[in-house]
């Protein structure tokens, strides 16, 4: 079996001057910046299900009293949502968003890559403000909200180097 969605997705990655790390010839990891936070972007490429999946997590956490809230926004955000959804680990409080793209015969482009990849990043950054808002804001003043919301999220994984700023946007999708 050929890798194919593996192949296009680290051309995608490369012709858009992304560093990554892959894992398995099937996984790639990457870090990218917004405005908001560093988001930790996952792609796996399943040949054998024809599947590309993206999950896109941050340093965020949901804590247990948080879960019924957070879990309620997650059901009515996900019901407007057209690809993609938000996912919620109760046991760890993980927030996510993924995006899943099955391929008829593995038929992929780096297009394809692109959108999953900017899909799931802009989402997920998109709700962070109300996400955060969930998490943070009734328990504490607006100084206090604010110093939150400047998460270290690099957590030692990364680099400065293996960081995308908000500027490879415009290079992954243009």
């Amino acid at each position: 079996m050929t890798n194919n969605i593996f192949k296009t997705a680290e051309s995608a990655l490369k012709n858009a001057n992304i560093r990554f790390r892959t894992e398995d010839d099937r996984i790639f990891r990457l870090r990218m910046g917004t405005d908001n936070i560093f988001y930790d972007v996952c792609i796996v490429c399943d040949e054998e299900k024809e599947l590309l999946l993206t999950i896109v997590t941050a340093s965020l956490r949901v804590p247990d009293e948080k879960l019924d809230k957070m879990c309620r926004w997650l059901v009515e955000k996900n019901y407007g949502l057209t690809l993609g959804e938000f996912k919620l680990d109760v046991n760890d409080g993980e927030l996510s968003f993924r995006t899943s793209c099955p391929l008829d015969d593995g038929a992929v482009n780096e297009r394809i890559v692109q959108i999953a990849v900017w899909n799931s990043v802009g989402t997920f950054d998109r709700n962070y403000e109300e996400i955060t808002k969930i998490l943070f804001k009734n328990d504490m003043s607006d100084e206090e909200y604010l110093s939150k919301l400047m998460i270290d999220s690099v957590n030692g994984k990364y680099s400065e180097d293996d960081v995308i700023d908000t500027g490879s946007k415009k290079k992954l999708c243009s």
